[in-house]
């Protein structure tokens, strides 16, 4: 199976979900304009409705930053 294929996999017969290039809007979508994930500038507790690139249905994308025991993060 390619890369697309076990992504649509993973999504419809396992219920998982992961990344790795995001379209952020329909007009990304239409013109299939897609972005690294990492490169998206998120704000902490907004979501954004987006399409995984090569995925035929759309997402919620958010960022969720974790503590480390020290009070630091990444």
């Amino acid at each position: 199976m390619g890369s697309n294929e076990n992504m649509m996999f993973t999504r419809h017969s396992c219920n998982k979900h992961f990344l790795r290039k995001a379209l952020l809007g329909l007009e990304d979508k239409l013109e299939g304009c897609s972005q690294r994930i990492d490169t998206v500038g998120f704000k902490e507790d907004k979501r954004i409705m987006g399409w995984i690139a090569g995925i035929d249905f759309p997402v919620l994308l958010f960022r969720q930053v974790l503590k480390n025991k020290d009070d630091s993060s990444r």
